[in-house]
Order: structure tokens, then C-alpha cells, then sequence
């Protein structure tokens, strides 16, 4: 070590850098308050305020120019008119939105605009509150969605596509599908031209016999006075195809249409929900239901599946009670309308055809040369039902009008009674339903001098004679409908023809007698296995196209309610008696009158107390087998 180095300086000692202190972040500038409204149109489309400013929210502007409420009678529900234009200036067209749809613009937009108009994300809800707030002057009304009468702030005014009859109403009518066509004159016309009018509504009587066109024009009549007294029949309008049915059915429709074309009419390829919805908004009107054609063998078929669940509400005057998304009640809507239904033939059930009014129509039955008269001046109908329906309206101003009806509907329903045991209780009802609208507008008709006092006599005794034709074809159709004599009847042609076989008086069969169904005593009653009877004949009626409403037990029953079945000490059952007079040990039957089934004439029995000659060892489809039989019996030692 050297003597420099220990004389070399210590090294400085440097002071602590001072720290800087912390630069404050500097202020946003400052932005504009923002808008009243958080949503503008700027460049033709709906914008939203952000910090940046107004950015868009999609490429058009809309508007609410007119709010609806519409109104069916039962229930309303509103609807938004909807105008809209693209940033390109493009106008789109004018849409009508339920109310239910609007808060949720994804769902109309695309179905009412198509793909030109485009939400961005997102941005669905700022959408609509922007349609909302540029829509401060919106015009409101309310839409009736039905026809017939309706009273308006006090005024009863009757309902078309047209407009209202019968009171100064201002209203605004929306009719949906084909009753959209029903509009009458909106203006009362002269008396001459009604006076013609009404007698070319007359002339329609001369189209067919009486039995077929006075009917037929009475319902038409009818049903503008349903809105005091209901009805609970329809008319059934049935014959071969070629007839001329739908084409009368179209020509009553054209007091409403004001033509005679077909392509009015409702079809029964439409749904039970369809034809239900329209007889409910045709109120106090006609409602023709075409076609009636069920597939024979088919029982699924559309037209036997509807028809009974549409005649059966119009019967009742009810409709199917339904829940709503919330399983709360909703309202129910019945039929308002009176139906006209066309078919080729009656349908099943004797409860079905007790609520109808059947009019038989043949191929020759129509004169081709009036008819097309007639449907030259289809134009006159409306005419002439627009001043019938002012005339209803004067009537109506009347105190208890309601009550006339109904009084006059009862003194009818007593006249075409007439003491007739074997009618159906329904039947005289319907042809006083009919005769009380033939009245009202023969009424009219004479009132403005279109007929005389005379030809409305006339016109009323032809409609009675009429009337009491059809009803004897109600009577036997409803009669022919008898599940019970339809039963009985089917098991009469199966003896007839073999397929099953009656023993005299207790004979044990044999075991090539594989046709038994019971035993036929010398005093004429008849004595049934029912297991085995019952299903026999009710599959051989399904093969014949009829049905059999009623279960096993209930059939018995319908039959000892009748007088037709042999009680055994109040039982329903018996036990079968040999020719010695013991019952020993036998299978429990049901024992028939003398006279329930009628075969006596169609068949041979073999002598009492003789066997019955073996038969071929054929077994006929859903007869019983031996080992059946013997099966029954074991079951049936004891009383079920």
C-alpha cells in the first residue's frame, strides 16, 4: 500500500432524490346536457342518447297512428297501427300489432316489414320505447269484430261489414275471412225499389217444392230476431250430390252477400275450432256450413268427429270452457248464428238429429229456369233484408218485445205438437223457431205492400203443411237414430242371415253349434247370453256405419226402462227354463219380451224339445266358439 492511496478523499455522499408529487388526472371535457327524450329520429331512423351522443338503434323510424280496440261481443283486445319508414326513405307498409306483441318488436317486425328493416342488437326494447315516444297523438277507436245487433252509447244498430243499420252509429267494423262479405246497403233505399226488392226474395219460393224453399227461407228470417230469442236447432239441408243443395244454401246466403256464388261458404274441411269461431261472430245472421261427407267405415274421420261437437253446442247453446295461459277461466263463446247445413245425408246419433231440422232435397226437386232467375237478382236480397231489419228495429222499440216472442213462439210450438206422442220433444220447438221468423217478414211484407193480406195467409198455411212434412222426416230420422231399436233391428238381419242362432227353449248346444247366442221359448220371449250377444251385434253395427252410444249395463237397463226385458223379481237377469221346467245349473240371461225382436217370419227354429241339425263348422266373424260358451257359462254360475 502506498502512501497516495491513503490519502485519497472519501467519495461524496449524495442527498436523497426528493420525490415528485402526484399530477391530478385531468377533467373530461364537458358534454351537452342531455335530451329531453332519450330517443330521436335522426337521418330517418330512431336513435338512442349515449355519452358519445345519438347513436342508432336501427334503420327505419315507425309510428302509432291509430290504437283499435277490438271488441267481439265477448271480449276485447287492442291493436296498434303501425306506419314506418327506411333511412333510404322507403315507406313500409302499414301493419296492424296486438298489444299482446308490441313490447317485444322481434316478433312483428321481420313479419310485418320483412328483412329490410333491421333492429341492431340489442337494441329491441329501445325500439319500441322509441315507437312510443314519438307517438303522442295517437287516434283511437273501437272496432266491432261481429255482426248482428249491438247497442252503441244507447243506440241498437244492427251490424254489417257496411256499417250499423237501424240507429245513427258511427263505428268502424272489421269482419274477419268470409264474413267480411256480409255488407248491406248502407242506405235505406225507396220504396219502390224494397218493394221489388222483397218480392224477388219471394220468388225464391217458387225455386223448390214448398217442403224444401219455406223452411229454408224462415231460417233466414229467424235469425235476426235471435238477438231476443235464441235458437237451439239448425237446418239440415240434405240430398244426393247434383241436387242443387249448396246452391240453395248460396242463395239464402245472398241476403247478406248479395250474390249467389258458393265460394261463400264454409266448408266442413275447416275445423270444429273455425266453424264454431264463425257462428259465434255471425251474429243474428245465417251461417252456411257446405259439404257434410264423412268417409263411410272411417270413424276418424274429420267431418263425423266435428259435426256432433258443433250441432251439440249449437243444441246447448254453450261452447267448450277454456283456461288461458294463466289457467283462468276465459269467455266462453257460443253460437250466435243460425246454421244452414248442407249434406249428403243424415248423420249418426239420435241425439244429433233431435237438434236438427231436416229437409230432405231431390236431384229433380229444383226448377233450373227460376233458379237462375232468382240468381240473376241476388243483388236485390241485401235490399230487401235491410229494410226487413228495420222493420225488426221498429218492432224491437216496442216494450217487452222479447216477451212477444217468446209467447208467440210458444203458441206455435203447441200448434205443431199437434198430440203426436212418437215426436221427439225437439221437433216441434224447431218448426216453431222457423215459423216465427216466416211470420215476422210475411209481416213486413204486407206491411209496405209488397204481398197482400191474402197471399200471406197463403204463404203461412203452406208453411204449416210444409213444416209438418219435414217434421214426420225428423221423426223418423230421429227414430230411425234409436240405438236401442237400432240394436234390436241389427240382431233381427243376423238371425235372418245366420250368422248367429237361437235354440228352443233350453237345449244344450252342440259342439258344432258355434252360432248360440240364447234360447227362444214357445211363448215368444227370447232369452240372451248378453257377453256374448252384445259385442256380436254392436261390431256388425260399426260395419254398417252406426254407432252404439250406450255401454253394456246401460243398455239393459234402456231396455227393462222400455217394457222390453223380462224383470226376474226386479233383476235385470234370469236363469234360462229346460222344456221340464227345471233351471238347474245355467248361465244367467236376459230375457226379451214377446215381440221385442221380430224374427219369427225370417227364420226356423227346430220344434221344442228337439236339437237343431248340426251345421257346417264355419265360424262367422265375432261369433262365440264353443269353448267361449263354455266359458261364459262357468263364469256366470253366480250373479255378476
Amino acid at each position: 500500500m502506498t502512501d497516495n492511496s491513503l490519502k485519497r478523499k472519501p467519495a461524496a455522499i449524495k442527498a436523497p432524490a426528493k420525490k415528485k408529487a402526484p399530477q391530478k388526472p385531468s377533467a373530461p371535457p364537458p358534454k351537452a346536457r342531455p335530451p329531453a327524450s332519450p330517443y330521436e329520429v335522426h337521418d330517418e331512423r330512431f336513435t338512442k342518447w349515449t355519452r358519445d351522443g345519438f347513436a342508432p338503434i336501427c334503420n327505419f323510424k315507425a309510428q302509432i297512428v291509430e290504437q283499435h280496440l277490438v271488441d267481439d261481443g265477448v271480449e276485447a283486445h287492442r291493436e296498434f297501427i303501425i306506419e314506418g319508414t327506411l333511412a333510404t326513405g322507403e315507406k313500409l307498409e302499414r301493419i296492424s300489432v296486438p298489444a299482446s306483441k308490441f313490447y317485444h318488436p322481434a316478433e312483428w317486425v321481420l313479419p310485418g316489414w320483412g328483412a329490410r328493416a333491421i333492429i341492431h342488437p340489442k337494441a329491441e326494447h329501445d325500439v319500441r320505447a322509441a315507437i312510443q315516444f314519438v307517438s303522442q297523438k295517437v287516434k283511437s277507436a273501437v272496432v266491432l269484430a261481429h255482426t248482428g245487433w249491438r247497442e252503441v252509447n244507447g243506440k241498437l244498430g244492427y251490424i254489417t261489414a257496411s256499417g250499423a243499420i237501424g240507429a245513427d252509429l258511427d263505428v268502424t267494423v272489421r269482419l274477419p275471412g268470409t264474413l267480411g262479405r256480409y255488407a248491406l246497403p248502407a242506405k235505406p233505399t225507396q220504396p219502390r225499389v224494397l218493394i221489388e226488392a222483397v218480392r224477388a226474395a219471394l220468388r225464391i219460393v217458387d225455386v223448390a217444392p214448398h217442403r224444401v224453399t219455406l223452411p229454408a227461407l224462415a231460417a233466414v228470417f229467424r235469425s235476426v230476431t235471435m238477438h231476443w230469442l235464441k235458437v237451439d236447432v239448425a237446418v239440415w239441408l240434405f240430398g244426393r250430390s247434383g241436387s242443387f243443395k249448396s246452391t240453395l244454401a248460396a242463395l239464402l246466403l245472398g241476403f247478406w252477400t248479395g250474390t249467389a256464388d258458393r265460394m261463400n261458404l264454409l266448408n266442413w274441411s275447416a275445423t270444429a275450432n273455425a266453424i264454431e269461431d264463425a257462428l259465434f261472430r255471425a251474429k243474428d245472421a245465417i251461417v252456411v256450413v257446405d259439404n257434410f261427407a264423412p268417409r263411410q267405415g272411417d270413424e276418424h274421420d274429420a267431418h263425423r268427429r266435428n259435426a256432433p261437437r258443433v250441432i251439440h253446442a249449437i243444441g246447448d247453446g254453450g261452447s267448450r270452457a277454456r283456461l288461458g295461459k294463466d289457467m283462468r277461466p276465459m269467455a266462453e263463446r257460443p253460437p250466435r248464428g243460425f246454421a244452414v247445413i248442407t249434406a249428403e245425408d243424415l248423420p249418426s246419433g239420435e241425439s244429433t238429429n233431435a237438434r236438427l231440422f231436416a229437409i230432405g232435397l231431390r236431384r229433380d226437386d229444383v226448377d233450373v229456369a227460376v233458379l237462375s232467375e232468382v240468381q240473376a237478382d241476388a243483388d236485390k236480397l241485401p235490399i230487401a233484408m235491410r229494410g226487413y231489419i228495420e222493420y225488426v228495429a221498429k218492432r224491437a222499440a216496442e216494450d217487452d218485445f222479447a216477451g212477444v216472442l217468446r209467447r208467440q213462439f210458444e203458441t206455435l210450438r203447441v200448434e205443431f205438437t199437434g198430440g203426436e206422442s212418437t215426436m221427439h220433444m225437439r221437433a216441434p220447438a224447431a218448426a216453431a223457431d222457423l215459423g216465427l221468423g216466416l211470420c215476422m217478414f210475411l209481416s213486413f211484407a204486407e206491411s209496405i205492400g209488397a204481398i197482400d193480406e191474402a197471399t200471406q195467409d197463403d204463404l203461412w198455411s203452406r208453411f204449416k203443411v210444409a213444416a209438418g212434412e219435414q217434421l214426420k222426416v225428423h221423426t223418423e230420422a230421429t227414430r230411425g237414430e234409436d240405438p236401442v231399436q237400432q240394436w234390436l233391428s241389427c240382431l233381427a238381419s243376423l238371425l235372418a242371415a245366420g250368422r248367429v242362432e237361437l235354440l228352443p227353449a233350453w237345449n244344450k248346444p252342440t259342439e258344432f253349434q258355434t252360432k248360440v247366442i240364447g234360447w227362444r221359448r214357445a211363448d215368444g220371449r227370447v232369452q240372451l247370453l248378453g257377453d256374448v250377444v252384445f259385442p256380436i251385434v254392436v261390431e256388425a253395427m260399426n260395419k254398417a256405419g252406426k254407432h252404439m252410444p250406450l255401454k253394456y249395463r246401460t243398455f239393459w237397463k234402456e231396455l227393462a226402462d222400455r217394457e222390453l226385458l223380462v224383470r226376474d223379481q226386479g233383476r235385470l237377469q234370469t236363469r234360462p227354463t229346460s222344456v221340464a221346467g227345471d233351471r238347474g245349473d245355467r248361465p244367467w240371461v236376459y230375457e226379451l219380451t214377446a215381440g221385442a225382436l221380430r224374427v219369427e217370419a225370417q227364420y226356423e227354429v227346430s220344434p221344442p224339445g228337439e236339437v237343431s241339425p248340426p251345421q257346417p263348422h264355419v265360424k262367422a266373424a265375432g261369433t262365440a266358439s264353443v269353448a267361449q260358451l263354455a266359458q261364459f257359462r262357468r263364469h256366470h254360475t253366480q250373479r255378476p
